[in-house]
């Protein structure tokens, strides 16, 4: 029976994934990349990405070790920051799987997500709540249709209630 490796890399399906899919040795070589990971970190050809070491990829060196050991005991990797080709840099999200080789070399199977848009929602809620919290005003919305009504928590906070 084939790895899921050496399955992904006979077929097409590999490159046509919409998610950025990077392959490495526990090592930190890059053994294969999906062409959305090649646009996802600026470079024009996996020949250009594979020539990289997976610590050239980091912001901060010292985020290989904390990804590495989630990898190995399962647990999900929360935020990293990355940079691409042109040195500019994003946050990514990983959901990571080792496969052992028939020879026994360790790979790590990367589903990468850009969470870029999804920290700078989360820091201008946070600056809005902070903004309500200090003016002492809230928000509400009705949806008519579901016949629901959402409330901001200083909207709980000014009536006395926890949020």
């Amino acid at each position: 029976m084939k790895t899921l490796i050496e399955s992904y890399k006979d077929k097409d399906l590999f490159d046509k994934l919409p998610v950025s899919i990077i392959i490495t040795s526990e090592e930190g070589r890059i053994i294969s990349v999906n062409t959305t990971a090649c646009k996802m970190f600026g470079y024009d050809s996996k020949e250009e990405f594979l020539k990289l070491k997976v610590t050239d990829l980091y912001c901060n060196i010292e985020d290989r070790k904390y990804v590495v050991e989630n990898i190995k005991s399962g647990k999900k990797i929360k935020e990293v920051c990355v940079k691409c080709k042109d040195n500019s840099t994003f946050w990514v999200q990983a959901t990571s799987i080792v496969q052992t080789t028939k020879s026994g070399e360790v790979h790590f199977i990367n589903v990468v997500e850009d969470i870029t848009l999804h920290r700078q929602k989360e820091k201008i809620e946070a600056s809005l709540s902070n903004a309500q919290r200090i003016a002492k005003m809230g928000n509400w919305e009705w949806d008519i249709a579901r016949n629901e009504l959402f409330w901001s928590d200083e909207i709980y906070r000014i009536f006395g209630l926890t949020p």
